[in-house]
């Protein structure tokens, strides 16, 4: 069973300036187009500016970052390509309801990921380990972190049990899961986001020929293919008689991103599972009809969990996990 730290809900109706550098964020607001005179033309005091009035869209960041590690790039381009369309297409569901700002998905390197995270944020790192040490470690760093940051702004810390931290179990494929919790000091409030997910490269691409056309399974045994290393594939595999072929880096790929998709949802959901669909316990990532989309179901308790998340964190002052200090340091990275 993939499982995720519980999302603790906590309210607050305390609105706080943030207090922090914030990164660059896109704004939504209107369009502006601006009309100018030739230069040899004089002004026309009439000429104004027009503005096209785009509707505000609710919510915030909504991005599942994608580790660029060397896992990643060391897969070929055409499965990365894949998994990063399939992950579209998987939350693409989120901007389609009306006013709701959509979920994106962006691969990142170390350097490049934010100082700090909002609730409506997530991250999956594809490694060749075990996911369930990957993510222990990668949640007690950010737990450190934040000790160190609120214990420079003089802030009382909260217990571990305070901050409602489960240990979860381990599953083959990966693991992933959150504690997105508030923390009250005097007037100030504190967001806490302490989340990753993880993936087993290895065991997606077993997982891969145990639901793979045993037609296509055979090819790999007749031309030699080595199975566990996806560079050696080539990019169509073909009967003898050239009848039947299959682009088995594309279909790793989208392997890849649903397994991804599937830690990403734990994220935001916590442990529990869908009654069908990916978002279900164990799901078969190929070839298996009922598992390549979230149920609709589960799309909507999606959208509901990142807006209760949205709503919960507010203004507080997010807590920066990964900052610039930090970044000099391989065995600091938290994700």
């Amino acid at each position: 069973m993939i499982f995720s730290e519980e999302i603790r809900k906590q309210q607050s109706d305390i609105s706080v300036r943030r207090n922090i550098p914030q990164r660059p964020k896109t704004f939504f607001g209107p369009d502006v187009e601006v009309f100018r005179q030739p230069k040899d033309k004089t002004p026309d005091k009439t000429a104004t500016e027009k503005k096209t009035t785009s509707p505000l869209l609710k919510g915030l960041n909504r991005t599942l970052y994608v580790v660029q590690n060397d896992v990643w790039n060391d897969l070929p381009e055409k499965v990365r390509t894949s998994a990063l369309k399939e992950l579209e297409r998987l939350f693409d569901f989120v901007g389609k309801v009306k006013g709701e700002k959509p979920f994106t998905i962006k691969i990142m390197s170390a350097q490049q990921l934010p100082e700090q995270f909002d609730f409506s944020e997530s991250v999956v790192s594809v490694i060749d380990g075990d996911p369930k040490g990957y993510v222990d470690q990668a949640f007690d760093l950010q737990k450190s972190q934040i000790k160190r940051w609120l214990e420079k702004q003089k802030v009382q810390i909260p217990s571990e049990k305070d901050r409602n931290f489960d240990p979860g179990k381990p599953e083959t494929l990966g693991r992933g899961g959150a504690s997105k919790t508030l923390l009250k000091d005097k007037k100030q409030v504190y967001a806490m986001p302490v989340m990753a997910g993880a993936v087993s490269q290895p065991e997606i691409i077993k997982a891969f020929f145990e639901n793979i056309d045993n037609l296509l399974d055979k090819q790999f045994i007749r031309l030699s293919i080595d199975k566990s290393n996806p560079k050696k594939w080539p990019s169509k595999i073909s009967t003898k008689d050239g009848k039947v072929s299959w682009d088995a880096l594309e279909m790793l790929g989208v392997a890849v991103g649903r397994a991804i998709a599937h830690e990403g949802r734990h994220e935001y959901i916590g442990g529990g599972h869908a009654e069908a669909g990916l978002g279900a316990d164990s799901p078969i990532i190929l070839g298996e009809k009922n598992s390549e989309n979230f149920s609709e179901k589960d799309q909507k308790e999606f959208l509901k969990k990142i807006q209760d998340l949205e709503k919960q964190q507010g203004n507080a002052t997010i807590v920066p996990t990964f900052p610039q200090e930090n970044r000099s340091k391989k065995e600091l990275f938290p994700f």
